[in-house]
């Protein structure tokens, strides 16, 4: 073999030597990458958990308030119909009696 075939056969050693260190490199660092990244995605779905339950709790407690408030409205409603109820009788009542007693003579002396 002449010299420059070997010395191109070592440089194409070197050439793959260089490329495969770099490759290796290249895997390290995605390695390290994809580790933090699985390290970031844990942290965010811890964050989205605790969130959630925060979530639901804070929905619960509305919901729990909102039922509160919507008996305490109805008993307010039903205070007020009976109340409006109670006072339209009195009223019925007492149109009642004044046409009885504007009417009643007259009636009284029509069937004298």
């Amino acid at each position: 073999m002449s010299t420059t075939i070997l010395e191109e056969v070592w440089a194409l050693f070197r050439e793959t030597d260089r490329q495969i260190k770099e490759t290796s490199a290249q895997q390290k660092e995605t390695a390290t990458q994809m580790k933090e990244t699985d390290r970031k995605f844990q942290e965010m779905e811890q964050w989205f958990k605790q969130r959630s339950e925060e979530f639901s709790k804070e929905m619960k407690e509305r919901d729990e308030a909102f039922e509160k408030r919507m008996k305490e409205q109805e008993k307010v409603f039903l205070n007020q119909r009976d109340n409006f109820n109670k006072r339209l009788g009195v009223l019925s009542n007492r149109l009642g009696d004044f046409i009885e007693a504007f009417i009643e003579p007259s009636v009284v002396r029509l069937f004298q």
